[in-house]
């Protein structure tokens, strides 16, 4: 014997399958039920075209190039930026470094004019 169409649609309710089975019980079973939310089938991307697929990429790549281009003006800014602080703290080293040799240069000449005014001193009290 095969069974009753309540036990082939699978396992649901006593109110529902006592509703499906008398005949003025179908509307009031209807009635009861919470209405289901419709389910929609999510919407798949569509694919692009080879054309916009071009056209995406021309765009990516010029995005790419145009921050490829503002971080090499922002390193070139950095350079000159570092340049031109190692060339004032050169050229204060060397301004430092020709005082320094100017005033050894003087002190040796200063020296040199002591040592012959002391050996003409010298020489003129062996006279």
């Amino acid at each position: 014997m095969l069974p009753s169409g309540a036990a082939l649609a699978g396992p649901k309710s006593a109110a529902s399958a006592a509703a499906a089975s008398s005949p003025g019980g179908a509307t009031a079973a209807a009635v009861n039920t919470v209405p289901t939310v419709l389910q929609v089938a999510p919407v798949a991307p569509r694919k692009r075209t080879t054309g916009e697929e071009q056209w995406f990429l021309a765009k990516e790549t010029r995005k790419a190039a145009k921050r490829r281009l503002d971080q090499t003006a922002s390193a070139v800014q950095q350079l000159a930026v570092e340049r031109h602080a190692l060339v004032k703290r050169l050229d204060r080293q060397h301004a430092t470094a020709d005082a320094a040799h100017k005033d050894a240069k003087r002190h040796l000449h200063r020296a040199v004019a002591a040592m012959r005014s002391l050996s003409e001193v010298i020489f003129d009290a062996d006279d």
